[in-house]
């Protein structure tokens, strides 16, 4: 699903409802590895600003702790926390990338000046 979100045949609505299915069950090692997976494969893209209250939720929900140990529910092991710690890591990866995207366009559209044929005579 990963790829083809990143070759742009799923949309990022269909990555999420995977997201959520696989945190929906029982924390098993397995579906943190699908997760992890499915991530890998996608893109930046997935942090553009109509996505993320969407990424922000999943995040939230994959972080909860265990209330006894502290520890992550969803890494229990080290094999478990290595693999969350890297989603972790590949989303704020993705939301740098993304922020310095937006910083380069609005730059470019604040540098950007209009030629005077492409204007009319009324806003000459």
């Amino acid at each position: 699903m990963g790829s083809l979100f990143n070759a742009k045949v799923v949309p990022a609505e269909d990555i999420f409802l995977c997201l959520f299915f696989l945190l929906e069950g029982e924390k098993r090692f397995d579906r943190l590895c699908a997760m992890h997976a499915l991530l890998v494969q996608a893109n930046d893209q997935l942090c553009k600003s109509r996505n993320l209250q969407e990424l922000t939720r999943f995040t939230n929900m994959l972080s909860i702790r265990d209330p006894t140990s502290g520890c992550f529910a969803w890494a229990p092991t080290l094999h478990a926390h290595a693999i969350l710690q890297d989603i972790f890591d590949g989303i704020r990866g993705w939301k740098r990338i993304q922020a310095i995207k937006s910083q380069r366009y609005e730059a470019r559209v604040k540098n950007r000046l209009i030629p005077p044929h492409a204007a009319g005579p009324r806003l000459r």
